[in-house]
């Protein structure tokens, strides 16, 4: 039998000799060709690509797929596209669907896939890679992505726009590639500024196609400020000198103040071992009535769940655990979990503490002695929490000594010694 078959082809960010040969020859032994488009009528700049290799006899499918946010409107266009990518390959032609990049990194394909094994379950589909726009943006720039043991993130950047978050990013990576970035580029070099790292950033836009444009450092402040081509990304390699520096952060000033009402708040910690077990103590402690997320939990968090003081959802974290929520407690022991809560939370408008990373979060926790009608509480700005129990513990002792006084007070001079 003649089994139908779908390869997924990269063709590479623009240049039409980027395409992989086993891309080119799925191309050329195709009966016929899906190529997406943003909109009826409006030309596939993928096509364009490889438009000299395309033969006669080839048909050419257009799939739309629109550039919206509505998930409603994208799930629609999904499932067409998968209809009709089955009822052309049904008779067990063989054909190609052809995308910008790579068919793995942000790809179109992807929401399509699943449909299309749903409907036609018989068309086998073979997925060939393409040369990203960040690995050919980093090659035209001459901008190493990352070298030795150096990590590197990706990000669209519709995501990442403040300088707040790119500061999150940055306190673990010393290379970003954000992509998509021409949309948000106002709002990224506002960032980019407030952190002085504009000379540390490669502007990349239409790679390979008609209307390229490579900027870089200080040149980027003479780009007029407004939304630019969907087709562009940012590199931003961070030098390890200004790495170093502490101008590259803000200084760490803190507000205190003591929240109150916290029994009508939703506050919500995630981890359930000894951190989140101390976080959770001091929250009772304020009266709050928190909801620990967390597939397991230590003994007593499971003794304060019997007694109804701890909701406990025993599972996994969600992006919507947050939603809602007044407070965020990241206490996990993995780092990139309680980085991904920091920012989601930041996202949705919710001050989160991240126990293992004070510059990820928006707030501190204290150290805290607490007495009837006193509240006494150490801060050191994250930096030093072992020496802020140490001094809450003598201010303890200091005050238990004064209580001791006003009790006794012909044991007065003991206080001015310990003081």
């Amino acid at each position: 039998m003649n089994t139908p078959k779908l390869s997924i082809v990269g063709v590479g960010p623009g240049e039409p000799e980027l395409i992989t040969l086993k891309g080119l020859n799925a191309l050329t032994s195709a009966e016929v060709i899906f190529t997406p488009v943003a909109a009826e009528g409006k030309p596939s700049l993928a096509l364009g690509i490889v438009q000299s290799w395309i033969r006669p006899h080839q048909a050419i499918v257009p799939i739309l797929i629109p550039m919206t946010r509505d998930q409603v409107m994208l799930d629609t266009a999904h499932q067409q596209a998968a209809e009709t990518i089955a009822q052309e390959l049904s008779p067990g032609r063989s054909g190609v669907y052809i995308l910008l990049g790579d068919p793995m990194l942000y790809g179109t394909f992807t929401a399509i896939a699943e449909r299309l094994r749903s409907l036609a379950p018989s068309i086998r589909q073979e997925i060939i890679p393409g040369v990203t726009s960040i690995s050919a943006a980093a090659a035209a720039t001459e901008t190493p992505l990352a070298t030795g043991s150096e990590r590197l993130a990706i990000l669209p950047g519709v995501r990442e726009q403040s300088a707040m978050g790119l500061m999150r990013l940055l306190g673990q990576f010393r290379q970003i590639a954000i992509m998509k970035a021409g949309p948000a580029l106002p709002r990224l070099m506002d960032a980019l500024q407030t952190l002085g790292l504009v000379e540390d950033a490669v502007y990349v836009e239409r790679l390979g196609l008609p209307g390229e444009l490579i900027v870089r450092g200080n040149e980027l402040t003479r780009l007029p400020r407004k939304r630019r081509s969907y087709l562009s990304l940012l590199l931003l390699r961070q030098r390890k000198s200004r790495r170093k520096s502490k101008n590259l952060w803000p200084e760490a000033k803190t507000f205190p103040v003591h929240l109150i009402q916290l029994q009508n708040k939703r506050v919500v910690v995630v981890g359930g071992g000894p951190v989140g077990e101390r976080k959770l103590k001091a929250l009772l402690a304020a009266g709050a009535h928190p909801m620990l997320i967390s597939p397991d939990a230590t003994d007593q968090i499971q003794a304060w769940v019997k007694e109804e003081r701890v909701q406990w959802r025993r599972r996994s974290y969600v992006r919507d655990d947050l939603k809602g929520a007044h407070l965020a407690f990241a206490a996990t022991n993995d780092r990139s979990l309680n980085a991904t809560i920091a920012r989601d939370a930041s996202e949705e408008g919710v001050w989160c503490n991240v126990a293992d990373d004070p510059l990820l979060g928006d707030f501190h926790m204290p150290a805290v002695h607490r007495e009837d009608g006193l509240v006494v509480s150490v801060g050191t700005e994250g930096q030093a929490p072992a020496r802020a129990s140490a001094l809450r513990d003598r201010i303890a002792q200091w005050l238990a000594l004064l209580h001791e006084d006003a009790q006794h007070p012909h044991h007065s001079n003991s206080t001015s010694r310990h003081a």
